[in-house]
């Protein structure tokens, strides 16, 4: 596979031009508050080199 086979990703783990897998969690901390732990574990297609990363985000959504 080429290192741009994958042009946008749709995840926030795994990036454009690598492959593993991903997980996570959502919390819902109060009707409005929500957190998000995504844990992604892989290598770089190109490469081959491995890529570890870990994203986190919080999000207010007010109606």
């Amino acid at each position: 596979m080429a290192p741009d086979a994958i042009v946008k990703g749709n995840f926030d783990g795994v990036l454009a031009g690598q492959k593993g897998l991903e997980i996570g969690m959502f919390y819902t901390f109060d009707e409005n508050v929500n957190a998000c732990l995504k844990y992604a574990f892989g290598e770089a297609i190109a490469s081959g080199e491995d890529r570890d990363r870990l994203f986190a985000s919080v999000s207010y959504e007010f109606f």
